[in-house]
């Protein structure tokens, strides 16, 4: 999978290079026919079976140290997701360019239909440390497709992003691609590729960041580059917010429908949730917000903790909306916005962490509980540094959320990492059962020092199982341990090939 068979052909289309080439079949992997028509499909080459997408964005390619690699893991026959044994691995050699150290090719992943492959899903890598011309670490994104040609030969074909494609400028230090998401379909029934850039200078105010909306047609076309305190596109709404020196609007995306105010009526539509961890709110630097936007921008709203209601207040270092979910809302469940601060204090002690909860109704985003390890129930003891909240990531059924506290101390062992369940039951108190470490039955291997098990979080919905994965990308090589959200599967883990230096970083949702 490293090597084209025919030289990449590359193209223009709207500020977009578009590069396509052709690649040897990977061992084992199926001529496509026709996708999945299950909706949300993670089948990423056509025969009919889910994959997931694992990215190492410090992975050594051709070499090149930090060039990074995207793992995709094929599904088989018995249903499991990504558990067939055979697996793609896709680099920028892959793609027909030169891997060049500090990449991060990986760095964040998504899979999910796109629109411009029939059904199959597409996969979204970032690559914030890419560089544009002369530009050092502005970053760039990859929409990736696995099609049959005429003679049933795979064909890896590649559209990369950039922010030329929305009229933006292309910047040393962007990384646009530190953050990715691929929406559901839209009311012009189209879906949207979101691109985070939290390194985006704007006028004096360094890394204040931005956010790139690409709509998908036959091809992907720039939508829109969001900035706080700017209007969205089509002289939409203007985003609430000031752009300020390391406000980093962008390092963290979600997606998801929500029940958002819009002229055109009050149907739940899709709504972009953006992290600014980094935003100075009250004059605190490091507070964090979080902007949330209806699909058509015509409503915006900024959350911070001194957004009315909110429990707690804004205090400098606290991070609020470094990381992000959102869980599915359903005809019995509004939706939730689970927002993590794990910079947040505890008394004098510092980074506890915590996480936020928002519901979702009557058109607003309603402020609900709040909760950390030195709430009452939530196990763990309340120490400095264990950053609670660090990532998040809600079940396919929406009743289980899963807390990352990556620098954990488990007994003597320094930042072995846990995982923190909790699940909901309806307007009843949150229950928190026994966390999850690296020592739990299915896991690649035990707790150690500096592991930082739930560094990333993920949920994965295939057709047969409903998944949840805790990313363990520090221990050795990395591993991914991948749980079932209902489904009665046993434990599992996704291990990494050679190569591999970070394994799991990201994991596709």
């Amino acid at each position: 999978m490293t090597t084209p068979r025919r030289p990449a052909v590359t193209l223009t289309l709207g500020g977009l290079a578009v590069l396509s080439c052709l690649v040897p079949a990977p061992p084992g992997a199926h001529a496509a026919t026709a996708c999945s028509v299950t909706p949300g499909s993670t089948d990423y080459n056509g025969d009919g079976f889910d994959d997931a997408a694992v990215g190492d964005p410090e992975a050594t390619v051709a070499g090149v140290r930090g060039a990074g690699a995207v793992t995709v893991l094929l599904g088989g026959p018995d249903g499991r997701v990504g558990a067939s044994g055979e697996r793609v691995l896709i680099t920028r050699q892959s793609l027909g360019e030169t891997p060049e150290a500090g990449d991060h090719f990986g760095y964040d992943v998504a899979l999910a239909p796109t629109g411009h492959n029939g059904r199959c899903a597409g996969l979204l890598v970032g690559a914030p440390g890419a560089d544009v011309g002369r530009s050092a670490d502005a970053g760039m994104a990859y929409v990736i497709s696995d099609l049959p040609d005429t003679e049933g030969t795979p064909q890896l074909e590649a559209t990369v992003l950039t922010q030329a494609g929305v009229d933006g400028v292309a910047e040393a230090g962007d990384q646009f691609g530190h953050a990715v998401a691929i929406t559901a379909v839209n009311q012009e029934d189209r879906r949207r590729l979101v691109v985070g850039a939290p390194g985006e200078d704007i006028g004096t105010a360094t890394d204040a960041g931005s956010v790139s909306v690409f709509e998908m047609d036959a091809e992907p076309e720039g939508l829109a580059e969001l900035r706080q305190g700017q209007r969205g596109p089509l002289g939409a709404v203007r985003l609430p917010g000031t752009p300020q020196s390391g406000d980093r609007f962008g390092a963290a995306l979600t997606t998801g429908p929500l029940d958002l105010p819009e002229t055109s009526g009050t149907e739940v539509g899709l709504a972009l949730v953006v992290g600014a961890p980094g935003d100075t709110v009250s004059g605190r630097d490091g507070a964090g917000s979080v902007t949330v936007l209806q699909e058509k921008y015509e409503h915006a709203v900024l959350l911070t903790q001194d957004t009315a209601g909110v429990p707690g207040r804004a205090e400098a270092g606290d991070g609020f909306g470094a990381s992000l979910a959102l869980n599915p809302r359903t005809a019995t469940q509004v939706a939730t916005l689970a927002v993590g601060t794990p910079g947040e204090d505890a008394g004098r002690t510092s980074g506890t962490g915590s996480v936020l909860l928002f519901g979702n109704a009557g058109e607003r985003m309603v402020p609900g509980r709040a909760f950390s390890q030195a709430t009452a129930g939530v196990p763990g003891l309340v120490e400095a540094g264990d950053h609670f909240g660090a990532s998040l990531a809600f079940g396919h059924h929406g009743t289980t959320l899963l807390v990352g506290i990556p620098d954990e101390d488990i007994d003597r062992i320094r930042d072995g990492g846990a995982v923190q369940p909790v699940t909901f039951a309806g307007s009843r108190a949150l229950v928190f059962p026994t966390a999850y470490t690296e020592n739990a039955p299915g896991t690649a291997g035990s707790v150690g020092t500096d592991n930082h098990f739930g560094r990333t979080l993920g949920a994965l919905s295939g057709r047969t199982e409903h998944l949840l994965t805790i990313s363990s990308p520090y221990a050795l090589r990395g591993s991914v341990y991948v749980l079932s959200d209902g489904d009665r599967v046993p434990a599992r883990s996704w291990v990494p090939a050679a190569g591999a230096q970070r394994f799991g970083w990201s994991v596709s949702n």
